[in-house]
């Protein structure tokens, strides 16, 4: 949720290394778009075929 548009963290002026370090791929592209964090869950489910995980 505190990815800025460019997927990057935007809640640190200074980033710790694991936000640093962090490589965004094409499963950001996919899930941060979406709305609502019960999207972006849901979404990231079906891309690995875990939609019964959860209760969703």
């Amino acid at each position: 949720m505190h990815l800025g548009p460019d997927c990057l963290c935007g809640s640190y002026t200074a980033r710790p290394a694991v936000c640093r370090n962090y490589q965004p791929d094409w499963v950001c592209g996919e899930v941060a778009p979406l709305p609502t964090l019960e999207a972006r869950v849901r979404r990231f489910l079906e891309i690995y075929g875990l939609e019964g995980e959860a209760g969703l």
